[in-house]
């Protein structure tokens, strides 16, 4: 784990919206394809065409928008009643929603971020050498020697962003307001999901420490550095990996959660926030820890680590020499030249991720391939009734939208 880390609250970003392709493991190349995504509960599907050397968004079938010389970033509001993306034309950059676009033209943009229901939009923009916050096609913000992707957080009632100004000037700015002092550095920072705890990592030119709705924590510990701090799902409990003696640990309400590792990865929560799940390398071997006890074997390397939402099962992808397999509750599955990230059913019985042979990607659910084959392969959602196992199936260029029974 980097000493910093991801910014934002990380379900917002995780969370979102159903990750764009490649949607085949997180790790090695898979056959180019258009970037597509899906929409949560499986409603809609957009991905980026090209339309000569023009590259158009289509949502549905239908096209939205113009054409533009490029196209990136397909984005769902985590409602998926919008899709935003960026768009490059005459050596400009913008955010465009539903095909509209939002503000100016600038130098750069960031990556777009959306609220919940979509209602309001939010990215970073750069017009010579400085840069600034738009939200809804409006500056709001002072102008930074730079700033970070802003975040909303879970009910969409509150937004901050990291900035920076020059020495000593880091600050995250909440809700149009600067959050506590300013520091000489500000690292990784979340928002509790709803938006009323804001913690982040700060270095004052002589220590290391968190700081969580302006009071300072772990000062004490003389630590080399913090990683990205991580909320419960009620916001009510942190953990953050802490580095010392270059040994890492989890730290959770100001107790160690387990040893000391060579490194951690990023702690996840249970849905009641009850457990905790990060990964931990050791040597050369990367391993899952729950609740301070290691699940299952080592492996050269694992991710996608996630707890069914009753809590009592937890499944990650893992690595050994030349292959890859899924991995529930310790016992490793079948072997495949790689998976993508586990999906659990709402009831928690079944088991669903990406998997591919060679250049053709598939999905396994409980152990069996279903849904055909395709060059490449979305992330995987749940339709909104709970039935069924939705994605977006690339094959020869043709995107379609794939179900299946769960």
């Amino acid at each position: 784990m980097n000493c910093g880390g991801e910014v934002g609250w990380t379900p917002a970003i995780t969370l979102a919206a159903i990750a764009l392709l490649p949607g085949c493991g997180r790790d090695e190349p898979t056959p180019a394809a258009p970037a597509v995504a899906v929409a949560r509960g499986g409603a809609s599907i957009a991905h980026i065409e090209r339309s000569g050397d023009r590259q158009v968004v289509v949502r549905d079938g239908q096209r939205v928008g113009g054409e533009f010389a490029e196209l990136g970033n397909l984005t769902f509001s985590p409602s998926g009643a919008v899709v935003v993306c960026k768009a490059t034309s005459e050596g400009k950059e913008m955010v465009l929603k539903d095909g509209v676009k939002v503000g100016g033209a600038y130098d750069w943009v960031g990556r777009p971020t959306l609220s919940r229901d979509g209602g309001s939009v939010a990215f970073v923009a750069r017009s010579g050498a400085r840069q600034f916050i738009i939200r809804d096609g409006r500056n709001v913000s002072a102008t930074y020697r730079d700033a970070e992707q802003p975040a909303f957080s879970a009910n969409g009632r509150s937004f901050a962003f990291r900035a920076g100004g020059g020495p000593n000037k880091d600050v995250i700015v909440k809700d149009g307001q600067e959050h506590g002092a300013r520091y000489k550095t500000i690292g990784a920072w979340a928002l509790s999901p709803n938006g009323n705890i804001l913690a982040f990592v700060a270095h004052d030119g002589e220590s290391n420490f968190v700081v969580r709705n302006s009071v300072e924590l772990y000062r004490e510990l003389g630590a080399d550095c913090f990683a990205q701090p991580v909320f419960s799902p009620n916001g009510k409990s942190l953990a953050v990996g802490v580095r010392k003696d270059n040994r890492w640990s989890v730290i959770r309400d100001g107790v160690q959660v387990g040893g000391t590792y060579d490194e951690v990865r990023l702690p996840v929560f249970s849905a009641d926030g009850a457990s905790l799940l990060f990964a931990a390398t050791s040597g050369e071997k990367e391993f899952l820890i729950r609740n301070g006890s290691r699940v299952g074997e080592r492996y050269d390397a694992i991710w996608g680590w996630t707890f069914s939402p009753d809590g009592a099962s937890v499944a990650f992808g893992a690595k050994s020499g030349s292959d890859r397999c899924m991995v529930r509750n310790g016992s490793p599955g079948k072997r495949y030249d790689g998976v993508g990230l586990p999906v659990f059913s709402p009831d928690s019985r079944s088991l669903a991720f990406t998997a591919w042979s060679g250049k053709r990607c598939f999905v396994v659910k409980d152990g069996r391939s279903a849904g055909g084959t395709y060059d490449r392969i979305s992330r995987l959602e749940t339709s909104a009734d709970g039935a069924k196992l939705v994605f977006a199936g690339v094959r020869a260029g043709a995107v379609s939208r794939v179900e299946i029974p769960w």
